[in-house]
């Protein structure tokens, strides 16, 4: 998330505004349903994706991109 600059404000902003993309989505993985989530967040405003598993009582992120803008990420 760091190397595509977003923030952890903008996950719980993709969270709380965001529409599940059923095409995308797998609710049916076990035991963590897989969510891909849409939104627009953040100032200037972005268009990003996250995929989450959703786990009883907890939800992981599994990544999170920016799909305007293909940014470089360098992971050693």
């Amino acid at each position: 998330m760091d190397c595509r600059h977003i923030s952890g404000s903008d996950v719980a902003d993709l969270l709380r505004e965001g529409k599940i993309n059923s095409q995308k989505s797998d609710p049916s993985v076990t035991p963590c349903p897989k969510y891909v989530v849409d939104a627009r967040v953040g100032r200037p405003s972005r268009n990003i994706q996250g995929v989450f598993s959703s786990c009883l009582g907890f939800t992981n992120v599994v990544t999170v991109i920016d799909r305007d803008k293909n940014w470089t990420c360098y992971c050693p």
